[in-house]
């Protein structure tokens, strides 16, 4: 009765927020979406940009949203497949890997809440990477023409001045996020199991 209301009064705002974003601010509003985009996931507030992305198609027959979304999903995958290498307890590792898996095709939740946000680092590296990567292709004019799941196989949905920097987008979303997961490395309390605070600069040493 209270949280519904509420909840849906705030997707009328983001919604409008977003809006104003691309319509004046550019590749910075580009960069706030991506960066974003996991952040809205959690509360569920990412459909309230669906509507925005219908009305584009419908209109223009391209959304020049979704770039923003694809960037912010597949920083996730990169993320998580650092955190997969940076895992030592096996279990672990063989979720972490799935997680990531299932993120470079569009489903980000596992990789979100099973890995990345429970280590930290690796959400914080895939929110930059991911505001980078919609930067990027919003430059080059990045669009898309059709509201399909943001993952890889929708990849030939997207265009832009030239397909090849969508590529480069992508790439720009996963590898980043990738290394800097892999710099910062990862939080895990108190659990021994796991691989600590550990990043790659700390492989070959053993403590003493």
């Amino acid at each position: 009765v209270v949280i519904g209301p509420v909840g849906s009064y705030m997707g009328v705002y983001i919604a409008q927020g977003v809006k104003v974003l691309y319509t004046s601010f550019g590749f910075v509003g580009a960069f706030l979406l991506g960066a974003l985009r996991p952040i809205l996931v959690m509360f569920g507030m990412h459909y309230a940009i669906t509507p925005i992305m219908v009305q584009e198609l419908s209109e223009t027959g391209k959304t020049i949203i979704i770039p923003a979304l694809l960037a912010g999903n597949l920083a996730q995958s990169g993320a998580a497949f650092a955190t997969f290498i940076l895992i030592k307890d096996k279990k672990e590792k063989s979720g972490a890997f799935s997680a990531a898996l299932s993120a470079f095709f569009g489903i980000t939740e596992p990789a979100m809440y099973g890995y990345n946000l429970k280590y930290k680092k690796p959400f914080y590296s895939a929110l930059f990477a991911a505001g980078v990567a919609a930067a990027y292709m919003s430059v080059f004019h990045a669009y898309s023409t059709a509201a399909a799941l943001p993952g890889i196989l929708s990849l030939p949905t997207y265009n832009a001045d030239s397909f090849i920097y969508i590529i480069t987008g992508v790439l720009i979303a996963i590898i980043g996020a990738f290394v800097l997961t892999m710099i910062l490395g990862i939080d895990n309390g108190s659990d021994s199991k796991l691989s600590g605070k550990k990043s790659f600069l700390s492989f070959g040493h053993k403590k003493k």
